[in-house]
This record gives C-alpha cells, structure tokens and sequence, in this order.
C-alpha cells in the first residue's frame, strides 16, 4: 500500500512538472469555457466539423496576451483554423494571428511525448473581457483530437510608451510627446493612430523602426502623417538599415515635414499578413549649435558666426559680460550676426542655440573676447 501511494505521488508531482498550474477540460455541448490567463489546460476535447469553441477570459488592464496551442502529435493529427484567435464579446477579430515562423512541429518534451506547438502573435488589449475562438466548419481542427492551450499575458499598464489599444481610428489615436520613443504591434488588418500637437510651425522629423526580420511587409505597408481632416500631409522615406546597441538591426523610415500650428496624427497600416514590431519618434529638437566663432571687423564691434543646426528654423544668440548674467541679444535666421558698440576693453562672453518653433536645442560651447 505504501509502494502504490508512493507511485502516485511520483505520478503527480511529473504531471505538475510537465503542466504546471494546469486545469483539465472536456467538451460541453455549449463549448463555452472561462479561463484564466497564464495558466496552461489540457486535454481540451473537440470533435465534429461544425463544432464551435470559445474561451473566455477577462484582461485586468491593459498589456499583450499571447495564445500557445499545444496539439498531441500521438493522438491525432490536426492544424489550425482560419478563424482561430482573439475576439472580443461580439466576436470582432482583434488580429492575433498564428505565426508560421515561431511554431515547431514534431517537439518531443523531456518524457518522449511529441507535439506539435503553435504560437500566436503578441496581441495588445485595454482591460475587458475577451474569447479565444476556435472555429471554422470543415477545418482539419474541427475534427477528433485534443490538444493544450494557454494564454500568455503580461500587463503593461504601467507604462506610458507602448500603444494602448483599441486606436485604430484618429478618435481613439494614442497622444504621444514629442521626442519621446513609443513602441507598437501592427498585425495584418490593423491600424494604429498616433497623435501630436504643435503649438507653432515646427520642423518635424518623426523616424519609424521596424525590425529586419520582419522582412518585406509590400507596398500595403503604408505609414504616414495626416492632419485633423485625415489628409496626409508627409510619406516615409526609406533610409536603410540601422543597428541598435542590443544587437538588432531595424529598418530605418524618416518623414520630413514643415508642419504649421496644429493637432496631427502619425498612422500604421498593415493590410500584409505579417505582424511586426515597430517603434518611432516625433523628433521637433533641433541639434547643438557647433563651431561658434567671435572676430573682430571694426573697433567695439564682435562678428558671432557658426555652423547649421539641424531642424532649425532660427537661432538664439545670448551675451554676458564678464561677472554679469546671460541675456538674449539678438534671435535670426542667419548663421552670422555682428555685435556693434560695445564697450571697448570689455571681456563678452557668447553662446548660441537653435530654435524649431517651441522647442530649443542645447548652448554652444562659449566663446569669451576682449572687445578693442
């Protein structure tokens, strides 16, 4: 007796080792379950073609969900349907699609059991509540067979940098800050608005990332800046393949625009069936100021002179004497201005910024002279 009770717990204890916190289902004639997220059911039964399952689950806040479907390959052998993913309560799609590049066939786990694993892509959700739905009469899954299933989520409401769903219109457009990186997911079908506002007329660079191994998402991949009214007002441009610190290259996009004073919006589309990661910047900065340089054309006069900034569409040059406090002296759109009828003997000290509309770049370094 003791021999058989020690069997049973060995039993036991591998099965929560090959599935931790895991829960059994069978099938029901409703074929409605709630599940709960991170946790991983077995032996989910389904037979019959126009047999129809929905999981149900409930997002707490905001953050990605990613569904794993582990299929027996020693008990059937089946693959998924085309209508399989994430819907919401009225059964609209909210585009997590199964990744052919991320799913093994035929993995053996540690016990010699086969199977075959299909992942699907990251899909970010606000809070609510949600089906996994598989389905669709006279796929090869709506027939005999079991298999695993777990939902994978990660909240990340937290954070202010990634995209929150659902903003696939310019009514619900994500407000993003200038100079300040925010990431998304663009799967096949979505779109994704962001939205800025300038409150003068900047210099706009807004640079878009996406990662090489994404590969050629074609020309329905078309990310662009449109105004209040939905018009686009700036289209990428393609600048080849950068290389992050972390060791991924991304392919590189700029949009170059002058946009006056207003609300405008950056929007992704993707009508390919990929999904992708991307990350972009509203970039209205302009550069440091460089090679600033102080001469001396005529008595108690300074000639300030010094190199293009990037983005910037004036230039602020401050003065101070010596022991006194820096004071702007003169805003232009020149790269050169002279100082006239200064005090003759007098230390002046210079330095110059950019400026792009509201926003301002750093000082120059500062140049002292001694006025004749």
């Amino acid at each position: 007796m003791r021999r058989k009770l020690l069997s049973a717990v060995i039993i036991i204890t591998m099965m929560i080792t090959i599935f931790p916190a895991s829960t059994a289902l069978v099938d029901a004639s409703t074929s409605n379950y709630t599940i709960d997220l991170n946790k991983r059911y077995v032996n989910c039964y389904r037979s019959g073609s126009s047999h129809l399952m929905k999981f149900k689950f409930n997002v707490p806040s905001s953050g990605w969900v990613k569904p794993v479907l582990y299929m027996n390959a020693e008990k059937n052998y089946n693959f998924i349907g085309w209508s399989d993913g994430i819907y919401d309560l009225s059964l609209n799609n909210c585009y997590s699609e199964y990744d052919n590049s991320t799913s093994v066939r035929n993995y053996e786990d540690s016990n010699g059991h086969k199977w075959n694993i299909y992942n699907f892509d990251r899909c970010r959700l606000p809070a609510g509540t949600y089906y996994f739905y598989m389905g669709d009469p006279g796929s090869a899954l709506n027939e005999y067979g079991t298999f695993d299933l777990i939902l994978n989520y990660k909240s990340e409401s937290s954070s202010t940098s990634v995209e929150k769903e659902f903003n696939d219109s310019r009514n619900t457009a994500n407000s993003v800050i200038c100079n300040k990186t925010y990431y998304g997911v663009n799967h096949s079908r979505d779109v994704d608005y962001f939205k800025f506002s300038l409150r003068s007329t900047t210099k706009t660079s807004l640079y878009l990332y996406q990662p090489e191994t994404s590969g050629n998402i074609g020309s329905s991949f078309e990310p662009r800046i449109v105004n209040s009214s939905g018009t686009t007002v700036g289209y990428r441009e393609y600048l080849g393949t950068v290389e992050f610190s972390n060791g991924i290259k991304y392919k590189k996009y700029l949009f170059n625009n002058m946009l006056s004073a207003g609300t405008y919006y950056f929007r992704v589309s993707n009508f390919y069936d990929t999904t992708y990661d991307y990350q972009f910047i509203v970039s209205t900065t302009p550069g440091k100021v460089n090679n600033l340089k102080l001469s001396r054309p005529k008595s108690k006069t300074v000639k300030i002179s010094f190199s293009a900034a990037s983005k910037a569409t004036k230039y602020q040059i401050y003065r101070k004497k010596s022991g006194g406090k820096w004071s702007l002296v003169k805003t232009t759109s020149s790269r050169s201005w002279t100082n006239k009828k200064l005090s003759k003997g007098k230390k002046y000290y210079f330095k110059v910024r950019a400026v792009n509309g509201e926003y301002v770049g750093n000082f120059s370094s500062t140049k002292r002279i001694t006025v004749r």
